[in-house]
Order: structure tokens, then C-alpha cells, then sequence
């Protein structure tokens, strides 16, 4: 936590900065002693502060969000929080480390990348952070994992299954996905699938 704070202090901390800071916070909850739902709602805090739920929904809905009303947006905004707290949250909490190294910081005005090696139960991963900048924070727009983008993945499920169920197909799909996910968190470990 103070590594965040002192990053937030300076003044206009770089992306790099910023993101390695969240990293820290992350490494500092999983190591602690603290009980599961403790940590858990540590990462849910940290999490929040960094990813704009609200413009992920409707990046991933695509031209669908338009045609849904301020109920639906609340609705599914909350539910695809849910949905990522439920499979990454969760499997993370279990875990005693992240193992992170970040590379390469570009940014091009309000939007920036930054490359990533993940160190996970030894095989190593490719991450790409895609960031916005906010009016006090740099937020998450994408994560890209192995070359695939997380929002681009949601986005073509969704718009698969609203194409063949509908948005209210779409949400009990969602809703029964962070049921499976919640009941057995190992449910989440697969990777996005490519296409």
C-alpha cells in the first residue's frame, strides 16, 4: 500500500510507474497473512481502482450496448465485474505470488502500452497492458494475453451468443459462468481461446 501512495503523491506518475505500484499492492496482498475473503477483498479493491468497468461493458457489447437501456448498463456493468472477479480474482487469492517483469512502456497521448513477461507455475506468458488516461489514474483498457485481446475475446462471445439467445440469453449465460466460477474458482484456468 505504500508504494502506491508514494506513486500517487508525485506528480503525474508515468503508466509504467503507476502499473508496476498496482503490481506491488497485488504482491503485498497475496503474501500477506490475512485469511482468503480478506485477500480477496483486498484484490477487489485494487482492481477497482484500475479497470473502468463501465467502459469495458461497453467495449465488449460493441454496437449491442446503444440498443440497451440505463438498467441494462447498470445490469450487465455489475455482472461482467462479477464475472472477471469471479475467474481471476478468486484463482488469485489462492496463489502466494504474482511474478510479473514489465518491458517496454509506450505511450501516444491519452492511451498507452506496456509489454509484459508473466512467470506462472513455470512457463512463462507474454501480457500487454492497455492503459487510458483518467483524470487521476492511468486505467486498464485491455489486457492482451499470448496475442489475444481479453476485450476483443469477450466481444466476439457476446456477440456470438446474443446473436443466438438475445441479451437476456447473454445474461444467464454470464450469470451461471460466475455461479460455476465462484463454486470451483480451478473452473477459470483455462486461457482465452483464440478467435
Amino acid at each position: 500500500m505504500l508504494a502506491f501512495v508514494l506513486v500517487m503523491a508525485a506528480a503525474n506518475p508515468s503508466p509504467k510507474v503507476q502499473l508496476q505500484a498496482s503490481i506491488e499492492e497485488v504482491r503485498a496482498v497475496l503474501k500477506s497473512t490475512q485469511a482468503v475473503p480478506a485477500k480477496q477483498a483486498a484484490l477487489r479493491k485494487i482492481t477497482k481502482s484500475y479497470i473502468d468497468f463501465g467502459k469495458l461493458a461497453q467495449d465488449t457489447l460493441d454496437t449491442q450496448w446503444a440498443k440497451l437501456n440505463a438498467k441494462q448498463h447498470t445490469e450487465f456493468t455489475k455482472l461482467l465485474e462479477d464475472l472477471i472477479e469471479a475467474s481471476y480474482i478468486n484463482r488469485l487469492s489462492d496463489s502466494s505470488t504474482v511474478d510479473i517483469t514489465l518491458n517496454d512502456e509506450k505511450i501516444d497521448g491519452d492511451t498507452a502500452h506496456i509489454g509484459a513477461l508473466a512467470h506462472v507455475k513455470g512457463s512463462d506468458t507474454d501480457l500487454g497492458f492497455e492503459l487510458k488516461k483518467g483524470p487521476s489514474l492511468w486505467t486498464f483498457s485491455d489486457v492482451v494475453l499470448d496475442d489475444v485481446s481479453l476485450t476483443n475475446n469477450y466481444r466476439a462471445q457476446f456477440s456470438k451468443t446474443i446473436a443466438k439467445d438475445g441479451y437476456a440469453g447473454l445474461v444467464t449465460k454470464l450469470q451461471k459462468k460466475v455461479a460455476e466460477f465462484k463454486a470451483n474458482p480451478n473452473a477459470a484456468a483455462e486461457k482465452p481461446s483464440k478467435g
